[in-house]
């Protein structure tokens, strides 16, 4: 018997925009992979510094369609944010003709009041996937009290808490967070993210691909590692890639004389750029200070690279001791060790590797997950 198919509003703190192309593109991954079994509908509203009066952009593919609202940058933000999303799904209402079945909200903080007023105004329940590392200590974000009231309310509201993994989901109970939760972890293409074709090897390449923020992903840490094993070995390529400013990190690498022909950084690449990244390099670096479970760890797992990454939020859930090495946040000793025990030792294999991650991350494993979710909610009222 087929599932039914609902309509499924996402609400969203974060989703790519003109503003900001790549912010909460692991929300928009989850959108994809919902709209393979239902209709959905985005509707996601970002302050722009460069507008002066509010205008909306709408994109469709398959059974997904993207509202993307602009207004401009104002202060108090939540008050024009809230204003400018009751005008959009207003509008977004007398287009569609009727309400959604559900929403499902991403990250509860700034946008949760977008999800509290659908539900008190129009009785539409909500659900939440929650991907903010804020919740722990590590992090250590100081939130005002209506921040933390907001997000505490919004919560309790919920008909069910989401996150992406099980570490961020106890670090969410500990900070006050009680309502029923459910892991469903980020999703992957693997389709897109597929094994290479056997290639001969003429240096192992090592790939790290993130926003390059360094008191998130420690990219000067990792520099100072590589520093210290390409003047050991000539037989390794480092690869760092992402859509922050590379520049400083160009200049450190100069400054550490790290050779040239073994280190490359590189801008933002496209989703497609980066699948064919993982299938030209031969393991996955991270170093970062906080986490929760990030894609690319996955996107690695599916395109049957194995990881050496910290020890920090939910990445122990999934990286175990067959599938890569863990280490210490800041041990820079600990990660130098893991490169040269991963150049000199036989690699795990590939084909479990993306097992593992199709089994787990696929789009179709987690669309049913949150069909399952919807289904007893709504099944439930």
């Amino acid at each position: 018997m087929n599932s039914p198919s609902y309509h499924i509003l996402f609400l969203s703190s974060w989703y790519p925009s003109k503003v900001h192309p790549t912010l909460g593109n692991f929300v928009q991954r989850h959108a994809e992979a919902v709209a393979t079994q239902h209709q959905v509908d985005v509707i996601y509203v970002t302050p722009d510094s460069t507008c002066t009066e509010i205008h909306s952009e709408s994109f469709s593919r398959n059974n997904l369609t993207e509202h993307i609202w602009y207004y401009p940058a104002k202060k108090p933000d939540p008050w024009y944010r809230l204003k400018t999303f009751k005008q959009a799904f207003k509008h977004w209402l007398k287009v569609n003709g009727k309400l959604p079945d559900i929403a499902h909200l991403n990250v509860l903080y700034p946008a949760g009041n977008q999800a509290r007023w659908l539900k008190s105004e129009y009785g539409v329940p909500f659900v939440v996937t929650e991907h903010w590392t804020g919740y722990h200590k590590e992090h250590q974000v100081k939130l005002n009290p209506y921040q933390r009231y907001n997000i505490i309310k919004t919560a309790k509201e919920a008909e069910m808490i989401c996150p992406v993994s099980k570490h961020l989901a106890d670090a969410m109970k500990a900070w006050g967070i009680t309502s029923s939760v459910q892991v469903v972890a980020n999703v992957v293409d693997t389709e897109l993210f597929h094994r290479a074709e056997a290639q001969t090897i003429i240096k192992q390449t090592f790939l790290h691909v993130s926003s390059l923020v360094d008191d998130h992903k420690n990219i000067s840490g990792m520099l100072r590692v590589i520093c210290r094993v390409t003047k050991v070995r000539d037989d390794v390529l480092f690869q760092i890639v992402g859509d922050g400013d590379i520049k400083p990190y160009q200049k450190m690498a100069r400054d550490l004389g790290i050779p040239q022909a073994q280190l490359e950084i590189k801008g933002e690449q496209s989703l497609e750029q980066i699948a064919e990244l993982m299938r030209s390099c031969d393991v996955f670096l991270m170093f970062s200070r906080y986490e929760n479970l990030p894609c690319v760890i996955l996107e690695a797992f599916s395109s049957g690279i194995p990881v050496i990454s910290s020890n920090v939020g939910g990445i122990h859930e999934h990286l175990t001791e067959d599938k890569g090495i863990l280490v210490e946040s800041e041990d820079e000793e600990a990660l130098e060790s893991a490169i040269y025990l991963t150049l000199d030792s036989s690699k795990p294999d590939p084909e479990m590797l993306r097992d593992y991650a199709v089994k787990h991350f696929s789009i179709q494993h987690i669309a049913s997950q949150f069909t399952h979710i919807y289904q007893s909610i709504l099944f439930n009222r």
